[in-house]
């Protein structure tokens, strides 16, 4: 369980650094 958590938090850093304006990428990655 915690690899997927890691793998969805680099998924999320990911997509923040190509789209940094996407509030639901920064507010899922908060939730985590």
């Amino acid at each position: 369980e915690k690899g997927m958590i890691d793998d969805a938090i680099n998924a999320y850093k990911k997509s923040i650094e190509i789209e940094p304006d996407n509030a639901r990428a920064h507010y899922s990655l908060g939730t985590l």
